[in-house]
C-alpha cells in the first residue's frame, strides 16, 4: 500500500493483465518492491553501511567557503537553494542517531570548515556529531584509507558523498568496495539522497547505536594511551576492564540480533539471525545465549560478545561465537569462551564440544580461533573446519586474561 501511494494506482496497476492474466503489477512498481526486498535482505546478511564520509563545499552547503565566506554560502531553513543542504544535513542526522558514523573527507581549510559548524546559524552538523576527520589538502582516497584505519571498519562499510564528478570517479577506481554518491544536479533530490536505496537500513536499532559516536570518540582515548605503554599486558591492565556474562533476556534480543546481522570480522560461523530465531534459541531447554558486555575506566563498551550454544546427545554445540571490533585486541574472547562453556557444562553435562570455522571475505583473523583455545581439528573443507574439545579443559590462556583483569581492576568478573 506504501509503494502504491508512491507510484499512483495507475502507476502500479495494469487492468489490462490483471484480467486478462492475472499479473497486475506493473514494472515501476516490481522496482520499487525489489528494491524494498533488497533494503531488508541487506540488513540481514550484514551488508548495511556503518560509516558516511561527506565532502563539504557544495555538499554540506553550496558554495565554496574559502573563496565566499560564511555569509555568502547557501545553507538555509527555508530558502532554496540554501535548504536543499540544509535537508541533506537532517538526514545525515537521523542516520547518526541511529548510530551511523558520521566523518568529513574535504579539501579545505580546517579553520574554514570548523566555523561554518561552529557559527553559521543553518548549520546543523556540529563537530560533536563526527568521529573523524581528514580536512586537508592530501588526496581523497588515501584520506578514505586512513580513516578506514582510524575508525577500524573495512572500506566497503563506506558511502562517501562529493559533488565532483572527477573525486568521485576517483575513489571508484582507487577505493572499488566504497559506495560512492555523487550530489545530483537537481538538487530537490538532494534531500532523498541517503535515504533512497536503504543502504544504512538495519532491522533493528537498539539504544547502543545512539551511543555509537561516543564509544568511537572514548577508543581514540584509548588509543592515544595505548601509545604510552610499550607493552600490551600493561595496557590492558591498566584500562581497569571488567567483564559482565549473562543469559540474555527479552530486553537483549534486539542487541544480539543486530550484532549477528553486523558483525563480519571476529564471527566463527558467521549466521545471520532474526530477533524471532533468537526468541526460539532462548526459549529451547537445549540451547542458550550468553551475551558478554565490557567497561574500562574511559567508559562503558555495552553488550559486544554473543555465545549460542546448542546440546546435541552428550555433547555441546557452539552455533555462534562474535565480538564487536569495538573490542578486539584485548583478549576477552578467551575468557568469554571459558567461562561460557564451564557454565554450560555445569547445566548439561556435556562430555564434549563441537564447534566450526567457516570462512569469509572478512574474517580471516579468526581462522585459527579454536586451535588457539585447545580445541582439535575433526575435519575440513574449503568451507568449512569442523573441531572437538573434551569437557572439562580449560580453555588456553584463560589465565593470563583473567590476571591481566584481576591486575586492573578489583571488580573483576560478573
Amino acid at each position: 500500500e506504501r509503494l502504491l501511494r508512491t507510484t499512483g494506482r495507475a502507476g502500479g496497476i495494469d487492468e489490462r493483465f490483471w484480467r486478462t492474466s492475472l499479473a497486475p503489477l506493473k514494472a515501476e512498481f516490481l522496482d520499487l518492491y525489489a528494491r524494498e526486498i533488497a533494503k531488508v535482505v541487506r540488513a540481514l546478511k550484514g551488508r548495511a553501511k556503518k560509516c558516511l564520509v561527506l565532502d563539504c563545499d557544495d555538499t554540506l552547503w553550496g558554495g565554496v567557503i574559502g573563496e565566499e565566506g560564511l555569509d555568502n554560502i547557501r545553507l538555509a531553513a527555508t530558502e532554496w537553494p540554501g535548504q536543499a543542504y540544509y535537508e541533506f544535513q537532517r538526514s545525515v542526522l537521523a542516520l547518526h542517531s541511529r548510530g551511523i558514523l558520521v566523518a568529513i573527507c574535504s579539501k579545505n581549510n580546517p579553520d574554514d570548515v570548523w566555523e561554518v559548524m561552529q557559527s553559521h546559524p543553518h548549520c546543523l552538523l556540529q563537530p560533536a556529531h563526527l568521529s573523524a576527520w581528514r580536512i586537508n589538502w592530501d588526496d581523497k582516497a588515501t584520506n578514505i584509507a586512513l580513516l578506514s584505519e582510524e575508525l577500524k571498519l573495512p572500506l566497503d562499510s563506506f558511502v562517501f558523498v562529493d559533488d565532483s564528478p572527477r573525486e568521485c570517479q576517483l575513489i571508484r577506481d582507487a577505493l572499488p568496495l566504497v559506495t560512492v554518491l555523487q550530489v545530483p544536479e537537481r538538487l530537490y533530490e538532494y534531500p532523498e539522497l541517503l535515504l533512497r536505496d536503504g543502504l544504512f537500513d538495519t532491522l533493528t536499532v537498539s539504544s547502543e547505536d545512539a551511543r555509537r559516536g561516543d564509544l568511537y570518540r572514548e577508543e581514540a582515548e584509548r588509543a592515544r594511551d595505548r601509545n604510552l605503554h610499550v607493552d600490551l599486558d600493561d595496557y590492558l591492565a591498566s584500562l581497569d576492564q571488567t567483564l559482565r556474562i549473562w543469559e540474555a533476556t527479552d530486553n537483549d534480543r534486539p542487541r544480539i540480533a543486530q550484532l549477528t546481522q553486523k558483525t563480519n570480522q571476529f564471527n566463527l560461523t558467521t549466521k545471520r539471525y532474526s530477533e524471532g530465531q533468537i526468541e526460539a534459541f532462548e526459549l529451547d531447554d537445549g540451547a542458550a545465549v550468553l551475551a558478554m558486555a565490557v567497561s574500562d575506566r574511559y567508559g562503558d563498551l555495552g553488550t559486544a560478545g554473543v555465545l549460542i550454544a546448542r546440546r546435541k546427545g552428550r555433547s555441546g554445540v557452539v552455533d555462534t561465537l562474535l565480538l564487536s571490533c569495538r573490542i578486539l585486541g584485548r583478549k576477552l574472547e578467551l575468557a568469554f569462551v571459558d567461562r561460557s562453556l564451564r557454565l554450560l557444562e555445569e547445566r548439561w553435562g556435556v562430555s564434549d564440544w563441537q564447534a566450526e570455522y567457516q570462512p569469509t571475505r572478512k574474517n580471516a583473523q579468526v581462522a585459527e580461533f579454536w586451535d588457539r583455545v585447545g580445541f582439535s581439528v575433526q575435519a575440513e573443507t574449503d568451507n568449512m573446519k569442523s573441531y572437538s574439545m573434551v569437557a572439562g579443559r580449560r580453555v588456553g590462556g584463560y589465565e593470563r586474561v583473567m590476571s591481566i583483569i584481576e591486575a586492573g581492576s578489583d571488580a573483576g568478573t560478573d
